[in-house]
């Protein structure tokens, strides 16, 4: 079970990295939209942001799917 509550720490740390960068990436498409709505850089952030959404679903899944697993060992 400790092993679990290792990797559940480490999961809820890289999730908490991928929301700090997807916060200063919309920052940053704000910024790209004030200066040029039709950027080339827009859609390349916009890119970077979907990666990392689909990221942190990945990252979600995991940390539901170890805390389920925690659980049914201690049950």
């Amino acid at each position: 079970i400790s092993g679990v509550s290792l990797f559940l720490l480490v999961l809820t740390n890289r999730q908490g990295r991928v929301v700090d960068r997807a916060r200063a990436l919309r920052h940053e498409i704000r910024e790209l939209r004030a200066v040029n709505e039709h950027s080339s850089d827009v859609d390349e952030v916009a890119q970077q942001m979907h990666i990392l959404l689909r990221r942190a679903r990945y990252l979600l899944a995991a940390i539901l799917l170890s805390t389920c697993s925690t659980l049914m060992c201690g049950v």
